[in-house]
């Protein structure tokens, strides 16, 4: 199975999800086509919040995505991008239920039906996301299966805390996408962590970082593929806007699990205990 990555590594604009939807669309226009007789998936991937960024609550609620009705204008144009270049979409967006606000990803088909969606568990404090958000819930940390490969999902500080990777893995996630905003000068964290998650869970993890400044602070990109064995498979420069293409075999997977069976030999009689 080979799978076609689209990373956006691309400046997000505060609260204005019509421009950064305009701008993503003239990005990937500017693409070179791919032989799509090679392909057997196409996946679409934006940062973080890529629709407002942090600026969300003064906006109509018209003007957010709203998964219950994807018909609206915004809804609408997404899926054109997506049905345009036959590619599901993983898009970072604030999400309103009743009063309250969720740090989200959603991953969609080009026909509009929902993969999978991921609430952040892990909110960033310096960037004061307790104050804008609440912790996802538990039942949204669950894995999605797409034409035979299963999917998991995270945002950018949860890659620090490696529980959540290991969860996904034994739900029996192949593939972990991880939308970011990942501020300077922590490159080296960012590289690192994804590299550790990979190698420790025999996957590909696939890190989508914005670059540009905001008012939380400055973000370098560096989005970046690890395969299961670690190595980097694409990677970008800091800084520019750009896209992250690649295109990764699937069967890796499978292949590395197979020869170097580390999962299968965890020791969970001695990891089930309770620190004082």
């Amino acid at each position: 199975m080979n799978i076609e990555i689209i990373g956006l590594q691309i400046d997000v604009i505060n609260g204005n999800p019509r421009k950064n939807v305009e701008r993503m669309e003239k990005m990937l226009a500017e693409r070179e086509p791919t032989n799509d007789d090679d392909v057997d998936a196409r996946w679409i991937i934006t940062p973080e919040l890529f629709l407002t960024s942090y600026e969300f609550k003064h906006l109509n609620e018209q003007a957010l995505l709203n998964l219950n009705d994807l018909d609206d204008p915004l809804g609408k144009k997404i899926l054109e991008i997506a049905r345009q270049y036959d590619a599901n979409m993983v898009i970072g967006f604030p999400e309103k239920d009743g009063n309250q606000w969720y740090n989200s990803i959603v991953a969609l088909t080009p026909e509009g039906k929902i993969l999978g969606k991921y609430q952040k568990i892990h909110l960033f404090r310096p960037f004061s996301e307790d104050q804008l958000f609440v912790p996802g819930r538990r039942d949204f940390v669950n894995v999605f299966t797409f034409k035979g490969v299963t999917y998991g999902l995270e945002i950018c500080y949860d890659i620090r805390f490696p529980e959540l990777s290991r969860i996904l893995t034994l739900q029996g996630a192949e593939i972990i996408f991880i939308p970011a905003q990942f501020p300077y000068p922590r490159d080296y964290v960012w590289k690192t962590l994804l590299q550790a998650r990979a190698i420790e869970n025999q996957l590909f993890v696939v890190g989508i970082n914005r670059v540009g400044t905001s008012e939380s602070g400055r973000f370098f990109g560096s989005c970046s593929i690890f395969d299961p064995i670690g190595k980097l498979a694409a990677g970008l420069e800091r800084d520019a806007e750009k896209l992250l293409i690649h295109t990764i075999d699937h069967e890796l997977v499978k292949k590395t699990r197979q020869s170097f069976q580390c999962l299968e030999e965890r020791r969970t009689d001695i990891y089930n205990i309770e620190l004082k």
